[in-house]
């Protein structure tokens, strides 16, 4: 399946580079923290209307990371293509095609509700025993492109609902979403990384009060720690732990 004409510059590079979205937001996601920005991320959704042209000026943090990215100014990516420049022919496979019309069902099928029903939450738990059961099937990559679109979903709906209990299924998502991702920037070789996400995903349990989501992620710091030269570190982290551990520990990631 050909791509069609890039609508901005933006989209252009991103056509040139043979980036999907997921990827681009992967991408974001490192350019920002090259920009020291590192709790600046991007949804899908906002990607796709900024390749598209039709969202406004992006807020300043934004505009310095797509410049610091593309080494042009917003105005000009969020502009007219370069004239004459035509983005060669992409095919896709039959398994992108599949994964990126199951992703497109979910995220449409989310948006249309009026408010968060019982529906949405379903298909982000759905979404998160996919990935989990999948793992060892999924390369490193796509299984980290996925797991981004799927907490910047979670991150979505937080901002749409004020019913404690359905912020606290959310909270337990973001967190075995963090645990997960944590997990996969270790599998790419970024163990700082793998850290902060674990430590992103002890936060999420601690502000439900999720004793077995707080344990395993303390488990995944521990690893990373024992692997950097850093036992008795983790040794610590793990007696903390095991203090507050519950008798039986549930993993969240199933």
């Amino acid at each position: 399946m050909a791509q069609s004409a890039p609508r901005t510059r933006l989209e252009q590079h991103v056509q040139r580079a043979h980036l999907s979205i997921p990827e681009f937001v992967t991408r974001f996601r490192a350019a920002a923290v090259e920009c020291g920005e590192d709790k600046t991320h991007v949804s899908e959704r906002q990607a796709k209307r900024w390749l598209a042209g039709q969202a406004e000026i992006p807020r300043p943090v934004c505009r310095r990371i797509l410049e610091h990215w593309w080494r042009e100014p917003v105005s000009r990516l969020l502009g007219p293509p370069e004239s004459g420049a035509v983005a060669p022919a992409v095919a896709m496979t039959e398994e992108e095609l599949i994964v990126n019309a199951g992703r497109d069902s979910t995220e449409h099928a989310i948006n249309a509700a009026t408010a968060l029903d019982p529906s949405a939450l379903e298909h982000l738990h759905s979404v998160a025993r996919r990935l989990a059961r999948s793992w060892c099937a999924t390369p490193s990559l796509a299984r980290f492109s996925e797991l981004v679109h799927l907490r910047d979903t979670v991150y979505e709906q937080l901002d749409r609902t004020h019913k404690p209990r359905q912020q606290a299924e959310l909270y337990l998502l973001a967190g075995l979403v963090c645990g997960l991702l944590s997990t996969a920037s270790w599998d790419l070789g970024q163990p700082d990384v793998a850290e902060e996400q674990a430590r992103a995903a002890h936060t999420y349990g601690s502000i439900i009060d999720h004793l077995s989501l707080c344990t395993w992620a303390r488990s995944l710091q521990v690893t990373v720690m024992v692997w950097t030269d850093r036992p008795r570190r983790g040794a610590a982290l793990a007696a903390a732990a095991l203090d507050t551990a519950p008798g039986t520990i549930i993993n969240p990631a199933g």
